[in-house]
């Protein structure tokens, strides 16, 4: 999946803010910097800082995008404890803790790409499994257009309300921080944490300053809900429960591009087995993605289909919790783990669709993510491999 050796790079060292903000709180100090804010030593680091989250970050050769850089270091996040790689993965309880993201091989290759397909005028369509964080990303995406383009808006939209509520709640927590802790923090001019925030002041009834937004829609009770706003961002939160995905995805566009202009960027996510009401349409999107404007790439996974394209896939085998170390993801381990558990359900499990939602929620392949859990008595995982085996041998094809 990844063209780049992070093996001789520590690293934890493209989180040095992150680093130098946890050593702080633990002296009883949580801060950044130990200086004045109109001190000329704060002026500099946050000048330095800014730098950094609008161009990028090195180490050993290797760079992050701003964006990276700006999630990494300036955004916390709540995680669970995981088992270190090579140790037997016991269930037990966990607290979450609030932290910063952990450095993650598949993370940079999400965040590159999305630079990229930017740059490129192209929108983004992306499948993934469980437990990879991505509601955090997508909120740190919107924290940091809001912080750092004046004017701009960002919108997430969702067909029901828990889905955009849960993310414009992440990005405003995420401000907040900023606002307490550093200098990148807005005054807010319009602040309903649950659907709209506004960065700005009013001055003799006229509304002043950076005049960056970000705002959560539901498309439950209305499909054209977004038509005449203008926006940078627009992320489709768990896109596979839309009643109406493409025609809602369609009358989105105008928001982004005129033509062959783009003026901003689409998201579209869908996690394995949460498709609803949109998975035909998210499944016909995302095997077809240059039609829709989304960035294209070569479907690798799925047996017999090296020749078509598929939008941006992420396997269960990466960044898997208890498989990652130094921010590498452990792959063949991964795998085994998965063979295992699949092997497992295969065997012991009555419910004849525990293997197909299993595979669906945590997919190896493009294939296996867009499973029907519950559509017939049939082993689909197994059919599916069969169906592909037979398309991808010839000999097989004229019997």
């Amino acid at each position: 999946m990844f063209d780049i050796d992070f093996s001789h790079i520590n690293t934890e060292e493209f989180s040095p803010e992150a680093k130098r903000f946890k050593i702080n709180s633990l002296r009883g100090n949580e801060c950044y910097i130990d200086e004045p804010r109109d001190s000329l030593a704060w002026k500099e680091y946050w000048d330095e800082q800014e730098y950094y989250c609008l161009n990028g970050y090195s180490v050993g050769g290797v760079k992050i995008t701003g964006e990276h850089y700006f999630y990494l270091n300036f955004c916390q996040i709540k995680l669970t404890e995981s088992s270190k790689s090579g140790e037997r993965v016991v269930k037990k309880k966990v607290e979450k803790q609030t932290t910063f993201p952990a450095f993650w091989d598949s993370d940079w290759y999400y965040f590159t790409e999305c630079e990229l397909a930017r740059e490129a005028g192209e929108h983004m369509i992306i499948l993934k499994p469980r437990r990879r964080g991505y509601s955090y990303k997508n909120a740190a995406k919107c924290a940091y257009m809001y912080t750092f383009t004046r004017h701009s808006t960002s919108l997430i939209v969702a067909e029901l309300s828990t889905y955009s509520e849960e993310t414009m709640g992440m990005a405003v927590n995420y401000l907040n921080f900023l606002q307490q802790y550093t200098d990148f923090g807005k005054n807010r001019l319009v602040n309903k944490p649950k659907e709209e925030i506004e960065s700005g002041f009013e001055q003799d009834g006229t509304r002043l300053g950076f005049r960056s937004k970000i705002l959560a829609f539901t498309t439950k009770t209305n499909a054209g809900i977004l038509r005449g706003k203008d926006a940078n961002i627009v992320l489709f939160e768990e896109a596979g429960t839309f009643g109406n995905l493409l025609a809602t995805y369609n009358a989105t566009k105008a928001l982004v591009q005129e033509g062959v202009n783009v003026s901003g960027q689409m998201f579209v996510f869908g996690t394995g087995g949460d498709f609803a009401g949109g998975q035909v349409d998210f499944e016909k999107m995302f095997y077809d993605p240059a039609t829709y404007g989304f960035r294209a790439y070569q479907n690798i996974y799925d047996e017999g289909k090296s020749n078509t394209t598929i939008g941006y896939f992420l396997p269960d085998y990466y960044s898997k919790g208890g498989f990652i170390t130094n921010g590498i993801s452990e792959i063949e381990p991964a795998k085994m783990a998965i063979e295992q558990e699949v092997e497992r359900l295969k065997r012991s499990s009555k419910d004849r669709n525990a293997l197909d939602a299993y595979l669906a929620e945590f997919p190896r392949t493009p294939q296996e993510a867009f499973i029907k859990i519950g559509t017939n008595i049939f082993p689909k995982a197994e059919l599916n491999q069969q169906i592909n085996e037979i398309r991808s041998r010839k000999e097989l094809q004229h019997l």
